[in-house]
């Protein structure tokens, strides 16, 4: 359940490096959710109001980023790091969804 909630933000690399984590910690046959990277558990553990599921992926992406980014007060390192993905991503997807920082964090 927590896999099937979790947005994705990083693709299917982002699953690759969860399913790698998961078998490093997991000492026996099964990967439970003590094995799963913190963000994973804390993300799936907000339900997803049916609105937010029928939201456009993107439309998804971006709100996710604003909130980080006001979560962080702006800072694209703490932002990246939260998300799982590079500063430079984070650079790239303010730009891409024309996100005004100083409007997001003073909001």
């Amino acid at each position: 359940e927590k896999l099937l909630a979790y947005p994705w933000p990083g693709n299917v690399r982002e699953l690759r490096n969860t399913i790698e984590y998961a078998f490093v910690l997991c000492p026996g046959e099964w990967v439970g959710t003590e094995h799963l990277p913190p963000k994973i558990v804390q993300s799936a553990s907000r339900a997803c109001t049916p609105s937010q599921a029928a939201r456009p992926a993107f439309q998804q992406e971006r709100e996710q980023l604003i909130d980080v980014l006001r979560e962080t007060g702006g800072n694209q390192s703490e932002t990246a790091r939260r998300l799982n993905v590079s500063r430079v991503t984070v650079w790239k997807r303010i730009r891409k969804y024309g996100i005004d920082i100083d409007s997001v964090v003073d909001s």
